[in-house]
C-alpha cells in the first residue's frame, strides 16, 4: 500500500500549513516514512489472519487503514500541536518579569506620537505592535527608535532601542568631550534577546533608568525601518 503518498495528498489539502512547518524543519521526511510504516502495519494486522487475502478484503483493510491515518479532525488535531510547540520555540527566552518590563517602554514612546510624521507613525505602529506581542516574535519587523539628549558643550547621551523578529535589543551611548583631551564615544548593549534561544542577558531597569533620563529632554526618532510591512500580521488570531 503506497500510503505516504496517500497521506502527503491529504496534508496538502487539509493542513497545508502543518506539511510547510514540518518541511522547513527538517522532519517531513522521517515523519511520512514513519506513517507510512505505522499504516502498513496495521494493514498487516488486519490481514494477518489470512495469508492469501482476496481482493476485497485487501481494498477493506487499506480503507480501514485510511480511515485511521487520514482522519481529517486528528490531522489538524496533529497539526496544531506542532505549530504550537514550534511558536513556543521561536519565542524569545524572557521572563515574566522581562517581559513586563519590555512592555513598560510602550508609555515612554506613546508620549511620543504626537510628535510624528505619517510615515514614522507607521514605524512606530509596527514596533509597539511587536513590542505587545513579546515574548512572541512577530514576523516581518526590525525597527530601530532612540532617544537623544542634546548636546550640552559637546556632551550628549542616546539609547536605543530595536526589535526585529530574531531580536531585540537595547543599547546605552553617551559621547564625552573635553577641550584639552578631544572626544571620547560609548556604546554599551544592556539587554539582548534572541529569539530561539534559551535565555536574555542584561537588565532592562538599567536600561530604562537612562531612557527616562533621555526622554526628559530628549528628543526621539526612528533610527531606521526595515520592515516587511507585506508579512507583518496586524490581526493576530491569538492576540
Amino acid at each position: 500500500m503506497d500510503f505516504k503518498a496517500e497521506y502527503l495528498a491529504a496534508m496538502r489539502r487539509h493542513v497545508p500549513k502543518y506539511l510547510t512547518a514540518l518541511l522547513r524543519s527538517g522532519r517531513l521526511a522521517g515523519h511520512l516514512r514513519q506513517r507510512n510504516q505505522e499504516a502498513n502495519d496495521l494493514l498487516e494486522q488486519l490481514l494477518q489472519n489470512d495469508p492469501h487475502p482476496t481482493t476485497a478484503e485487501q481494498r477493506e483493510g487499506e480503507e480501514i487503514v485510511r480511515a485511521v491515518f487520514i482522519n481529517v479532525d486528528e490531522l489538524k488535531a496533529e497539526s496544531a500541536a506542532f505549530l504550537d510547540e514550534q511558536e513556543i520555540a521561536d519565542d524569545f527566552p524572557l521572563t515574566p518579569a522581562e517581559a513586563e518590563s519590555l512592555h513598560s517602554i510602550a508609555d515612554l514612546i506613546r508620549s511620543e506620537l504626537a510628535t510624528l510624521t505619517p510615515r514614522q507613525l507607521r514605524s512606530v505602529a509596527a514596533f509597539l505592535l511587536a513590542l505587545g506581542r513579546l515574548p512572541r516574535r512577530t514576523a516581518g519587523i526590525a525597527v530601530d527608535l532612540s532617544f537623544s539628549q542634546p548636546t550640552t558643550d559637546g556632551n550628549y547621551g542616546w539609547v536605543t532601542m530595536s526589535i526585529s523578529e530574531d531580536e531585540i535589543r537595547l543599547e546605552n551611548g553617551e559621547h564625552f568631550y573635553d577641550a584639552g583631551v578631544g572626544g571620547d564615544t560609548q556604546c554599551t548593549t544592556l539587554f539582548e534577546s534572541i529569539a530561539g534561544g534559551t535565555y536574555s542577558e542584561g537588565d532592562i531597569q538599567d536600561w530604562l533608568e537612562y531612557a527616562q533620563a533621555r526622554s526628559q529632554d530628549g528628543s526621539f526618532k526612528v533610527d531606521d525601518d526595515n520592515s516587511s510591512y507585506d508579512t507583518i500580521d496586524w490581526f493576530d488570531d491569538d492576540e
